[in-house]
């Protein structure tokens, strides 16, 4: 799973919608959700099960515009302002402010810290709450926000007691911050 397409979703859906329609993405999310039994958020995560779904709309131009919009979600709709890499293990520079600001008042709390800290592999957010030392309710408030904030991603689904339980990782394994008089800039290593 790409930390990038996570990232930047929404703003893939709205550039996908500007090359192909909404009609057309309407027909792909039927395809992605009859065939894949996934969604288009997951789809686009995992850009292989996209790129199946459009080569059932277009055949062989599918290739070509899946390059399209990966262009063009890079060249607009990133808040990446420099992509060195897009996969785990790999390294991105941040400069847009928000995001920045949103990484780092996550990884300024402490509970947060010590929480993610706990999150050394794919792990069931119930399994990292019994490792916690913070009380269950405000972990699992903590680790609600990380989700909703990008800080945890899900990774995987382990069934328990015939549920589909969904597991998290870390977004981010590093985070080297750079500060200058214009701006501040971090550098993050995808996990």
């Amino acid at each position: 799973m790409e930390i990038y397409n996570q990232l930047v979703y929404q703003a893939s859906v709205d550039v996908i919608t500007s090359i192909l329609g909404k009609k057309v993405l309407a027909k792909l999310e039927d395809d992605l959700e009859s065939i894949w039994r996934t969604s288009l958020k997951y789809a686009i995560m995992d850009f292989d099960q996209f790129h199946e779904a459009l080569k059932r709309q277009y055949g062989p131009a599918s290739d070509r515009l899946l390059d399209e919009i990966r262009k063009k979600v890079i060249a607009e709709a990133t808040p990446f302002n420099e992509i060195k890499s897009v996969k785990s293990g790999d390294t991105l520079k941040i400069k847009d402010e928000q995001l920045v600001k949103k990484i780092l008042a996550g990884y300024g709390d402490v509970d947060l810290r010590q929480l993610l800290q706990l999150w050394t592999h794919p792990l069931l957010c119930v399994d990292a709450i019994a490792k916690s030392t913070l009380p269950q309710t405000s972990a699992y408030r903590k680790i609600n926000t990380m989700i909703k904030e990008g800080l945890l991603l899900q990774d995987g689904i382990k069934i328990v007691e015939g549920r589909k339980i969904p597991m998290y990782r870390p977004t981010f394994s590093k985070i080297h911050v750079g500060f200058s008089q214009k701006d501040t800039a971090l550098l993050v290593e995808v996990a």
